[in-house]
């Protein structure tokens, strides 16, 4: 993006130098070094100064004929710290305004719905509001000033990266900045069960986290979600990080799983590199079913819905010392089942020492038959935290699938949660790992 008003202060310099009568005298050597240090200074300005900006295909995006549809804060959003501002009244702190900047509306951002489009934060800005889809959308994605496709879905392609300490996306209103003052409140409800991540939603999709960026999403991520998308997260060096916290409810809709799934029904690829950090939370646990807080390559794992058909195709790489990717609240699937499934019973041989069923009683685990590959290498940290293993039902710690592979190189796959949580009995019941290789 080219600076004008810098263009301006060049050309003004030039025609000093040219006309004015005094151009050899020492005074004028003296404006010049104070012009060009100024220059200098609004160079660096100009490196550092972050903002939101977009190019192509994005929703929201201003309508000149409807001043109720603004685009996105080109400064993204920030707190109102105005003599007027009130603690419950931050229209500028998520979503978009109107372009009176008089309303707060709270929308989905699509980015590259239709044909190609592109969106970038950096220099310590942060954009918030509700889902984000990268890469093509289905019927039930809307945005302001957006219509969703009436029968057949768009196969858009979206780049968004987030980049240099401080640039954020967030989507989780459970998630506020230190200081706020007790009144502050924001529109949105923590427990909608819509605040989502798509990467590659029906067609290809890119998330790009480097230079201590962050995305703090509240619920779902997927990566590539429908069949025949492609989506691709890269989350590198030391302070980047990807997460969800988890904890709400799983959908009646599969794509909507309360999890991060990478390869869901497409082709999906997540590498974590340099230090990266990236957090999968689990949904909220329901009575009788299984509770996966990733899956690799296909649907996670269910006991009451299976979804009986291809699956899809997903890689993970976390590599190099400090990079970690953490798993709370649920299992690690890697790959899928087949339609039949595998079903467990007192009398497997997942069972304990005292003949208790490691898994809880009678668990079916069924799935479509997807194709899922962990690498984990140079020292990064795969972790596995399911939750209390003493719970029904009690769930498998990993699920390696028909077609799932792990591959290990120098790095390491832990599992945190083997201690029975009755930590004043000093015979604490150490469990095993419990792992199934279809």
């Amino acid at each position: 993006m080219r600076n004008y008003s810098l263009i301006r202060i060049k050309f003004w310099y030039q025609w000093v130098i040219s006309n004015s009568p005094h151009r050899r005298a020492g005074w004028l050597r003296g404006h010049r070094i104070a012009t060009v240090a100024l220059l200098v200074v609004l160079v660096i300005a100009e490196t550092v100064h972050g903002n939101i900006q977009t190019n192509g295909d994005i929703v929201p995006i201003a309508n000149p004929f409807d001043l109720t549809t603004a685009g996105l804060p080109t400064l993204g959003n920030f707190i109102d710290t105005s003599l007027l501002a009130t603690a419950t009244d931050q229209i500028f702190f998520e979503g978009v305004t109107d372009q009176n900047g008089a309303n707060r509306l709270e929308t989905n951002i699509l980015v590259g719905p239709s044909h190609f489009g592109q969106l970038l934060i950096t220099g310590n800005t942060q954009l918030r509001d509700e889902t984000l889809v990268i890469g093509g959308v289905t019927t039930s994605d809307t945005a302001i000033g957006f219509v969703p496709p009436s029968t057949a879905k768009s196969h858009g392609t979206g780049f968004v990266r987030i980049t240099d300490p401080g640039s954020l996306y967030n989507n989780d209103p459970t998630i506020l900045p230190f200081g706020l003052p007790a009144g502050f409140s924001t529109d949105r409800l923590s427990g909608a069960n819509k605040f989502d991540l798509y990467v590659g939603r029906n067609g290809a999709g890119t998330l790009q986290i480097d230079s201590g960026g962050a995305a703090e999403i509240q619920d779902s991520i997927v990566v590539g979600d429908q069949s025949g998308s492609t989506g691709t997260v890269i989350v590198d060096g030391a302070d980047s990080f990807l997460g969800n916290t988890g904890n709400n409810p799983v959908s009646a809709d599969p794509s909507d799983p309360g999890a991060m799934v990478i390869g869901r029904r497409g082709t999906g690829q997540m590498s974590i590199t340099n230090g990266a950090q990236v957090v999968a939370n689990g949904p909220q646990p329901t009575a009788g079913t299984a509770t996966i807080a990733a899956a690799i390559g296909s649907d996670p794992t269910t006991t009451n819905n299976p979804q009986v058909q291809a699956g899809g195709q997903g890689i993970v790489t976390a590599d190099g010392v400090g990079t970690k990717w953490a798993i709370h609240g649920g299992s690690l699937q890697i790959g899928g089942f087949d339609g039949r499934g595998i079903e467990t019973n007192p009398a497997s041989p997942f069972a304990d020492v005292a003949g208790n069923n490691a898994n809880g009683n009678t668990t079916n685990y069924l799935t479509n038959s997807g194709r899922g590959t962990l690498n984990v290498s140079n020292g990064a940290v795969v972790t596995i935290d399911g939750g209390d293993p003493t719970a029904a039902p009690s769930s498998l710690d990993m699920l390696i699938g028909q077609y799932g592979t792990v591959n290990l190189n120098g790095g390491s796959i832990e599992v945190n949660d083997q201690l029975d949580t009755n930590i004043s009995d000093p015979n604490r019941t150490i469990f095993f790992v419990r792992t199934i290789n279809d």
